[in-house]
């Protein structure tokens, strides 16, 4: 009687220690779909820790300037310092804010530590493989419509080791929008600031050079116009030379000189005619 309860305790020993075996294998392996959800591990794990202490963040390329559906982004959970920790675990999706079905299409980048994970849709989330630790893993995410400035956000559940862990932390929210008419990404346009022409400045040289030049040239034309009208001349020195004046009682002496002259001539001719 003993010996069968003996071997009865042991069956039930051995049938417990594999389903916990179990359990644990698969956890180790990534996170069940039964997950999808909560996104709260089972057994041992814990509940949680608040995330104002989190050592790690969540990021993707579509922060802050939004997504275009079908485009393919990254998703990332890192340490926020080097020192930080390590983890082990982790299952994430995309949500729209407030929600819990997943949102878009994720694909494992390192297949050796990630898989994709059926939440919502097929490959709607992705989880760990192993429980080898790491201190960064990034995915790619490619979503589709959900609808012009509808807010979503990167939601993790991130296992630092078996009762150390952090549950559904969230990125920034990002949006949806609108590509361009030629399908560009408008986060990807550069705007090209065109400069108005610069005027070149006037050296201050230059504008009393050409004063100088502008007074001088006007004061020279001044001045030949006075010498015209004063029958003056200016010599290369710029001085005036005045033409030396004719008085009047040199042009009357002159005049009587030549009277007296022919009246003599006059007389002899006479006196000779006579004789």
């Amino acid at each position: 009687m003993a010996s069968n309860m003996n071997i009865q305790t042991v069956i039930a020993s051995f049938v417990l220690l594999l389903c916990f075996t179990k359990k644990a294998l698969s956890y180790s392996g990534g996170a069940p779909t039964s997950q999808c959800v909560a996104m709260t591990p089972q057994g041992p794990h814990g509940s949680g820790r608040p995330h104002d202490n989190s050592p790690f963040e969540i990021t993707s390329s579509a922060i802050p300037d939004g997504y275009i559906p079908g485009q393919t982004y990254n998703v990332t959970i890192s340490k926020k310092q080097t020192s930080d920790p390590d983890f082990k675990g982790y299952l994430c999706q995309v949500r729209q804010v407030g929600q819990t079905a997943a949102f878009g299409i994720f694909t494992p980048r390192n297949t050796t530590k990630s898989k994709s994970l059926a939440c919502t849709s097929a490959n709607g989330a992705v989880t760990h493989t192993n429980k080898d630790a790491v201190s960064e893993q990034v995915f790619d995410w490619t979503p589709g419509q959900l609808g012009v400035g509808t807010d979503v956000q990167v939601v993790c559940t991130v296992v630092q080791q078996t009762s150390t862990l952090w549950v559904q932390l969230t990125s920034a929210t990002f949006q949806e929008i609108t590509p361009l008419a030629n399908g560009t990404d408008p986060s990807t346009v550069e705007i090209t600031k065109v400069s108005p022409p610069q005027q070149q400045p006037t050296s201050p040289s230059k504008v009393t050079s050409t004063v100088n030049t502008t007074t001088e040239s006007s004061a020279s034309a001044g001045r030949q116009a006075t010498n015209i009208t004063t029958g003056r001349t200016s010599n290369p020195q710029g001085n005036d030379v005045s033409p030396s004046p004719t008085s009047t009682s040199d042009m009357s002496g002159t005049s009587c000189a030549t009277s007296l002259h022919l009246l003599v001539i006059c007389f002899i001719m006479i006196a000779s005619f006579l004789m």
